[in-house]
């Protein structure tokens, strides 16, 4: 599998019950499943400034679980507020749990600046047992972040993300997104992680591109 490049020294200690948070540098760089790229350009406090090879950069914590705080797409912006102490999560325990509030607003770019549509959503997150999860890029010990987003109104569970964090990596290697409203299933995994001089454009390039959808032919 793709893992020369995995050149995070993050070593474990045998015994170890808790895990810190990501320790994240510039120039760290990640392939998916999905032919996503997300490189690390930037750390400013507790948020990272991420981009592909191309696009707009966007800026979220460190605390990977904490939904992206601003986002524009299709011709709206977007922020979020988060009400609650997410980085309780932090350092993970099996078992501890963490609730918190996503306050969502968003508005047509064009339209008035003053003008939001909001809604509320109700996240509970909660650290699972640690086990082995095997991705493209192979087989790790991983801690499952388990997160429920609840509807505000009739307290119903609306969606799940696990996120599966492997230390040896420094960052989380599955994430697996489940609607429960129409039961779609959507899996992303790591191919690949990179660090320094070896995250090359060209290199990150070669390697997120088996896994882009191929143009359908007419």
């Amino acid at each position: 599998m793709i893992l020369a490049a995995l050149a995070f020294s993050l070593a474990l200690t045998s015994g170890r019950t808790e895990e810190a948070a990501p320790n994240y540098a510039v120039g760290d760089a990640f392939v998916w499943s999905n032919g996503r790229i997300e490189k690390v350009r930037r750390l400013e406090g507790d948020q990272i400034v991420w981009s592909g090879l191309t696009g707009r950069p966007w800026r979220r914590s460190i605390n990977f679980v904490a939904p992206i705080p601003e986002w524009r797409f299709e011709g709206r912006v977007g922020r979020r507020t988060v009400m609650g102490d997410i980085s309780a999560l932090w350092p993970l325990r099996s078992g501890r749990s963490v609730q918190f509030r996503v306050v969502s607003e968003s508005r047509p770019q064009s339209g008035p600046p003053d003008r939001w549509d909001r809604s509320v959503a109700l996240w509970t997150c909660q650290v699972g047992a640690a086990k082995t999860v095997t991705v493209e890029a192979g087989a790790f010990s991983a801690i499952p972040i388990i997160c429920d987003r609840f509807s505000p109104t009739v307290m119903r569970p609306v969606e799940r993300m696990v996120w599966d964090f492997a230390p040896d990596v420094g960052h989380f290697i599955r994430r697996v997104t489940t609607n429960y409203r129409d039961g779609r299933q959507t899996t992303v995994k790591l191919v690949a992680a990179l660090h320094g001089p070896a995250a090359t454009d060209e290199r990150l390039e070669s390697l997120a591109r088996p896994y882009r959808p191929r143009p359908v032919a007419n």
